[in-house]
């Protein structure tokens, strides 16, 4: 997949979750691109917004009202990776490097479903 295809798609994706976290977008679902999905959901149990960022079938970031919960479903790919950096980047000022073919998140080991506290002054 081009750099320009990638490009498109996480400026679709940010429209989106922007979208989503502003209010505009509830209970539904938007693609963008061939391969994301984002759906917006309310919590049952306590009418909390929660945003679902799919890629190939697998929810790789759920944005929640106070943290997020990041998961690569086993696909550690550059395109996952990239996906996963641009939510932790822009909801919980952090980010997703690698080196020697391990994921961190600042110096700790990126663990699969492991949750991340939002930044002060961004809720959704």
């Amino acid at each position: 997949m081009s750099r320009k295809v990638i490009g498109n798609a996480v400026r679709a994706i940010k429209t989106l979750r922007e979208n989503a976290v502003r209010g505009y977008v509830s209970g539904g679902e938007a693609r963008a691109g061939k391969n994301d999905l984002v759906v917006v959901n309310r919590s049952e149990h306590n009418d909390e917004i929660i945003v679902t960022w799919i890629y190939h079938e697998t929810p790789i970031v759920q944005v929640f009202a106070d943290h997020v919960t990041v998961n690569s479903g086993g696909w550690n790919t550059p395109t996952t990776k990239a996906r996963i950096d641009e939510a932790l980047r822009v909801f919980c000022g952090r980010s997703l490097h690698q080196d020697k073919y391990v994921w961190y998140v600042g110096a700790d080991t990126f663990v699969d479903g492991a949750e991340y506290g939002i930044i002060m002054g961004l809720k959704i």
